[in-house]
Formats: structure tokens, sequence, C-alpha cells
């Protein structure tokens, strides 16, 4: 087997943590069409309370998926991208 190919197997294989304040999370799927494979990604989600009482969305996703998300919202919900670049960049560090 190609090393090449197992590194890059691992990466898209794991699984990180997203969170989305939850007014960027109901614009971002308001503006999603519903056939795409991110949609099914997104409506996965739970709303929680955060620590400052604000509601905010949280789905897990693989850093590939976490990817096709930030190219997605960087066309239809800017905002949202941030967000999603934070939680890709710090599952990278682990």
């Amino acid at each position: 087997m190609n090393p090449q190919y197992c590194v890059a197997e691992d990466a898209a294989a794991k699984v990180i943590f997203v969170e989305l304040p939850i007014d960027h999370y109901n614009g971002f799927v308001q503006k999603c069409e519903t056939w795409r494979g991110e949609f099914e990604i997104l409506k996965n989600a739970v709303v929680v309370g955060g620590s400052d009482g604000k509601k905010k969305a949280e789905f897990l996703c693989n850093l590939t998926q976490a990817g096709l998300l930030r190219d997605l919202a960087a066309h239809i919900y800017p905002l949202a991208t941030v967000y999603i670049d934070e939680s890709i960049k710090s599952a990278r560090k682990l």
C-alpha cells in the first residue's frame, strides 16, 4: 500500500467538531439546496445553549466534508466560513 494514500485517507477520516452561532447556522441552511450532500451534514446538527447564553449549532463531520462545507459557505453564506475554518484549524493541530 502506498504511504501517501494512507496519510490522505487517515486525514479525510478524522472526525471534527464544528460549532456555528445559531443565526449563521440558520442562514447557511436556508441558502443550502436540500439535494446537496452538505445539507445532509448540516441537518444533523444539534442546537445547544452556550456558556454565554447564546444558542449554537454543533455537528460532527470529517475533514473532507468540512472543506466542502467551507467552500460552499464561501459562495452562499460567507459569514459561516470563519467558524468552519476555526474547526478545521483546531482539528489539524491535534
